[in-house]
């Protein structure tokens, strides 16, 4: 370098490639410098390859120069800043790349000085390097320093040549350095070597202050404006301080052009000039408080801070990287505030804490540090309102204030966000905090996020369900704090605490705090707190960390409170803090620990125990034994309890009581006689099916039930003659249950079929025991099931057990093979079906005819299939003698009445199993007998499809069916089928609607019903007498309006589909309101999805398969319009529910609106049942059915 500080670089360098991440991070090299400070080329560039071939490098094509993009991300927009990026092809491992960069800086950032950095340490072992200074001896290095100098690596050499000076350091075998969480720069604590010719800092502030001076000095009228208008009426020193840092804090925006040329990215605009275009980088907007505080009359000066570890005060050297404001306080001290943020409420924002700055005076300044802001003023308080109730759910409010720090960075994050972007940006950190939380609400204050004179503050509302662990008696807690994910302490500490050891300081730059208090009540949870933490607390110089829980008449109040008190851990420091924060880590792991008093409040019993042991000696034949506790809670659960019921038909079960016992609340112990407190009676169809073996009920009543009585009864069944072993046990019910334990015991060669559904929380274990094996399942205090309407099987969402010992082949077999037998039993039925089809030709009309002569000569009566022994299967001639069946022997009938005349019926077995893709699997894997449970025949029509008789009866349309897309079994050949309906079930409305200007309505309503909805209305009108068919008629039309009268004749039609018509008049069914008429729509599709809730918390079955629709087709008067309609619209529900389509079309005086609704069977999960709530919300709001008309 020359006396002037201008000088001239050259670097020389050479890596070896060592690895695949070297040759990565080397295949491209780029270099930086400024061109308003002199020039900077790659004069040199090759590859050398292990064999020694040296590969030039093609500089022309393989590098580029290009104006740095790196400063746009901070609004900063300055072309001379520059980079030259080099391209290295064919770099290989074992390769040397060296390169030569030649720099001529022209210009100097402080006039006639000359300083530099070299890192002599490095993240790669340094083989060799030289670092020389060729200097003038005019200007000699005043000030060197060798920093964290790692012993013997580095060697000095100074020598004198005429007037010039040559220092010169080599470095040798300098170890890797390896970088750790959160340490310094690495070349603030790296081997560096520091030089300098500036012999002070008092000269560096000097200077700077001289260069800023006619910058700051260029005010203008408009500034003297400003000033006066923002301190007028303040009297108080800092109110007025705080008011012009507002206004250039807020007001002049962060943007930079580098215009200057003596000192370009120190000197800042004429301070006139960032006044007027309203913006400016830190510099610019810093020399602009200073002139605006100086017409303000305070001493106030520019102000070079590091932002970064502090620098070394020993070397003076003039690179600074953030520029700020100071103002001279009463005692001579110097107060710093950084207007540069445009959301922080602090003067100065923490994360300038602990910095090296430097006043700019004319006099000069010494560097200095910034202080360390106290935790305490940068605090985040939280306080929350909590109450855990019996579905072990938390309700939840918390008000988060915001101070120092936490407001700062707080408020920037929200200020970037979009108002629809702040509550996932919360609920993210909620759901970190509390697990499975649903943020419910959230209010931020202020609602003007950058209005800085208002604290910020965040309310959140907020749910945590399955908030406990919970056991029989006993839960664990965790209580709902959210410390440790809001607030600063985790981000600034949290990711530098992997090493055992460190070499370097952790820098957290910034202190900060976060309290927090946490109220809990836990009444509604019928829980109450069995043990309470103890925390250890943590008190150092640098940390604070306190915890505690107390219980006071129900409500857990935690509090806690962590202190970061420094900005930076010495290695020392460190080795303390990672003891602090295993202990802070023991101390998160403790909960609370809940006791069981009494049970949830909605509850009406609760089942403390139930044992059921199963005992099978062979796949037909086993006993079940059932011992059961329950406790009353209410006067319903009094009710349910009082009388303990067990249905049996002794042809296949035998159930004997055989003990119970009531224990009144003082302990009173009442014991029931099994054999003379035991009734036994028949069940209702048995008098009317005397063919078939009666079922039982036995009856036992229990004496002196009362609320908190305790019921204990033992009850033993036996089972015989039934075709195979199949059993479902539920863990879970809409009570309490507590313990249950399901033993099966059963001969080693027999096999049992087991599927565990929903089974978190059921364990199994098998056992053997006597040459018999045991299995059992055990599970302990499941959630209770709430009562819903149109729930799934239970199977299907409650954790469940199916057992089956049963081959479906074998007992398809066993069926078919019953009802054929019992059908080629036929000579009284083949003549009667003969005499009935007499001369009748169409496939159709034969089996309607024979249907019908079934449903109106047997009455159905008894049992379904799987009540009853299989040989309790009628002949077809004892049915049609009889006079009476059951769905199987009408089943029975019918096959036989078919086949004779020749139509070649078969049998299907059909269930009621959801026609829902996978629903039924886990029934169809482990067979349950009880689930096939109807006999159908099936039979082709005329047109060769499938006709489902047996599940309607002589009013139904053939083709029509109840069990349409019901999981069923082929009799003929043991194949699965689903049944399809050749007619789907639907409705059609029409009405035809005129409005008169007076209001007045003529309306004609058409109802089409197809499909099983054809049965009912064809059986409701077709048994009317005509006064029931005159009150139907005045019923529809009351359904319209009161004051509807009859425009004629009930119109039915039942040659299908059923029609159902009738026209009325209304007088002033529409509303004129001077120039407005306006009305609801009769009819509607409305309630078609069947919600009755507006939340949900079990799967919601849709069981229906319907197509309905509602036509209006509307005029109105002449000289009037349409100004709101139902909107079109379309809505697919959820998990292949179905769809909804609304569609409106209008000409002139007529309107057309279209109410589509395609439902198809399914099972919505709770999570997707707001979907369906805000379809059937839409449907049912008066939007969807109002009209009003003006006129034009």
């Amino acid at each position: 370098y020359e006396a002037d500080g201008t000088y001239r670089y050259v670097s020389d360098t050479a890596y070896q490639i060592v690895t695949e991440k070297g040759r990565q991070e080397k295949s491209s090299v780029s270099v930086s410098y400024n061109t308003k400070y002199g020039t900077m080329q790659i004069v040199r560039a090759e590859v050398i390859k292990p064999d020694g071939r040296v590969v030039p490098i093609d500089l022309a094509t393989q590098s580029r120069e290009v104006i740095d993009q790196g400063q746009m991300s901070a609004n900063i927009y300055d072309p001379c800043e520059k980079v030259i990026q080099l391209t290295v092809p064919d770099l290989g491992i074992g390769d040397l790349l060296r390169y030569t960069v030649a720099s001529d800086q022209t210009k100097t950032v402080v006039p006639n000085t000359w300083s530099d950095v070299s890192v002599l340490e490095a993240t790669f072992p340094i083989v060799h390097a030289v670092y020389e200074v060729d200097a003038p001896a005019s200007l000699p290095l005043v000030r060197i320093e060798l920093k964290d100098e790692i012993p013997g690596t580095v060697t000095p050499l100074v020598q004198k040549r005429g007037d010039r000076i040559i220092y010169q350091w080599t470095a040798r075998n300098v170890p890797q350095l390896f970088e750790e969480p959160k340490m310094p720069a690495a070349h603030t604590v790296a081997q560096r070597l520091l030089l300098s010719t500036i012999p002070d800092w008092e000269s560096l502030s000097t200077w700077y202050w001289n260069l800023s001076k006619s910058r700051l000095d260029a005010v203008n009228p408009a500034m003297q404006a400003k000033v006066d208008e923002l301190t007028k009426g303040l009297t108080n020193r800092q109110d007025r301080i705080a008011s012009l840092f507002r206004f250039v804090s807020q007001d002049i925006r962060y943007m930079g052009l580098t215009l200057e040329d003596e000192a370009p990215g120190y000197e800042p605009h004429d301070v006139s000039l960032t006044f007027d275009h309203r913006y400016g980088v830190c510099r610019d907007k810093a020399a602009l408080l200073v002139s605006m505080l100086q017409l303000a009359g305070f001493e106030a000066c520019p102000v070079l801070i590091y932002v970064g570890p502090k620098k070394d005060p020993p070397v003076p050297q003039p690179w600074f990287n953030h520029a700020i404001t100071a103002v001279r306080n009463e005692d001579g001290s110097w107060q710093l505030m950084d207007a540069t943020n445009e959301n922080t409420r602090d003067l100065l924002p923490a994360y300038l804490s602990y910095r090296s700055y430097l006043v700019a005076s004319p006099k000069g300044e010494t560097l200095q540090t910034s202080p360390v802001i106290p935790p305490e003023e940068n605090l985040l308080t939280i306080d929350v309102d909590a109450s855990l109730d019996e579905t072990d759910t938390i309700t939840a409010q918390a008000v988060l204030s915001f101070n120092g720090i936490n407001d700062t960075a707080y408020r920037g994050r929200l200020a970037s966000l979009k108002p629809e972007e702040r509550k996932p940006y919360f609920e993210e950190r909620l759901k970190a905090a509390c697990g499975a939380a649903r943020l419910t609400e959230l209010e931020v204050s202020p609602e003007n996020v950058r209005d800085t004179t208002v604290p910020l503050s965040v309310r959140l509302k907020f749910e945590v369900e399955n908030a406990l662990a919970a056991g029989a008696n006993d839960a664990l807690l965790q209580v709902p704090t959210l410390i440790n994910q809001f607030g600063l302490f985790g981000r600034v500490v949290g990711g530098g605490l992997g090493l055992d050891e460190r070499r370097y300081p952790l820098y957290t730059e910034i202190t900060c705090g976060v309290a927090e208090t946490v109220r809990l009540d836990v009444r509604r949870s019928g829980l109450r707190s069995a043990s309470l933490p103890s925390y250890e607390t943590i008190d150092t110089p640098e940390l604070y960390i306190n915890r505690s829980v107390v219980e006071k008449q129900g409500v857990l109040e935690s509090r806690a409170k962590i202190l970061l008190r420094t900005v930076e851990f010495s290695p020392e420091q460190y080795a303390v803090l990672k003891q602090n924060v295993k202990a802070s880590e023991r101390n998160a792991r403790k909960r609370v620990v809940l006791t069981r008093k009494g049970f949830p409040s909605d509850a009406d019993f609760a089942t403390i125990n139930e044992t059921v042991q199963y005992a099978l000696y062979d796949a037909t034949t086993w006993t079940e034994e059932r011992v059961v506790q329950q406790k009353v809670l209410t006067y319903a659960g009094k009710k349910q309890l009082s009388d303990l019921r067990f249905s049996f038909n002794p042809a296949m079960k035998t159930t004997t009581l055989i003990s119970a016992t009531v224990t009144a609340p003082d302990g009173t112990k009442s014991y029931i006689d099994p054999t003379k407190e035991v009734n036994v009676m028949d069940a209702a169809w048995a008098g009317d099916a005397p063919r078939y073996p009666a079922e039982k009920v036995m009856v036992v009543n229990l004496p002196g039930v009362e609320v908190g009585s305790v019921i204990e009864y033992h009850v033993a069944s036996s089972y015989k003659e039934v075709p195979f072993f199949s059993a479902m046990e539920y863990f879970a019910g809409h009570n309490p249950l507590g313990t249950k334990l399901v033993r099966v015991e059963m001969p080693h060669s027999m096999a049992l079929n087991v599927d565990t559904v929903n089974s978190e929380t059921i364990r199994r274990r098998t056992a053997h025991l006597n040459n018999r094996a045991v299995h059992e399942w055990l599970s302990q205090n499941n959630p209770v099931i709430q009562k819903e309407d149109q729930l799934p099987p239970g199977w299907f969402f409650i954790p469940t057990v199916l057992f089956s010992c049963g081959d479906l082949s074998e007992y398809v077999e066993q069926v078919q093979d019953a009802v054929s037998e019992a059908a080629e039993q036929n000579d009284a039925v083949r003549v009667k079906a003969k005499e009935l089809t007499r001369g009748m030709k169409s496939r159709k009309q034969k089996i309607v005819t024979l249907r019908n002569f079934v449903d109106r000569t047997v009455r159905e009566v008894g049992p379904g299939l799987s009540e009853l022994p299989l040989s309790a299967i009628t002949p077809a001639d004892q049915v049609l003698a009889e006079g009476y069946g059951n769905s199987t022997d009408r089943a029975v009938l019918m096959y036989a009445m078919l086949d004779a005349a020749g139509l070649k019926p078969r049998f299907v077995l059909s269930s009621e199993l959801p026609g829902v893709t996978n629903a039924a699997e886990s029934v169809l894997n482990i067979p349950q007998r009880t689930a096939f449970n109807t006999v159908l025949v099936a039979v082709t029509d005329d047109e060769k499809k499938t006709v489902y008789l047996g599940d309607g009866g002589q009013y139904a349309e053939p083709g029509a069916m109840a069990h349409h897309n019901k999981p069923s079994i082929n009799l003929k050949n043991g194949k699965m089928e689903v049944p399809q309906a050749v007619l789907p079930d639907a409705m059609e409305t029409h009405l035809e609607l005129e409005v008169a200007e007076t209001g007045d309505l003529k309306l004609t309503q058409t109802e089409l019903f197809y499909g099983t909805l054809f049965e009912g209305v064809h059986q409701q009108y077709a048994q009317f007498t005509p006064e029931e068919l005159r009150r139907a008629h005045q019923d529809l039309l009351a359904q319209v309006s009161q004051s509807a009268e009859p425009a004629g004749e009930l119109i039915t039609d039942f040659s299908y589909p059923a029609k159902v018509q009738f026209s009325a008049r209304v007088p002033a069914y529409a509303v004129r309101d001077g120039g407005n008429i306006y009305f609801t729509l009769p009819e509607g599709v409305g309630g078609v999805l069947g919600l009755k809730s507006s939340e949900r918390v079990n799967p919601f079955y849709s069981t229906m398969d319907l197509h309905q629709t509602v036509t209006y087709k509307l005029t109105i008067p002449e000289g009037w319009e349409a100004v709101l309609l139902p909107e079109s619209f379309q809505e697919e529900l959820p998990a292949g529910a179905g769809v909804v389509d609304f569609r409106v079309m209008r000409e002139a005086e007529r309107i057309l609106m279209i109410q589509d609704v395609r439902l198809n069977a399914a099972i919505v999960h709770s999570y997707d049942y707001d979907i369906l709530l805000s379809v059937h919300n839409r449907l049912v709001s008066p939007s969807s059915k109002t009209v009003l008309l003006r006129k034009k």
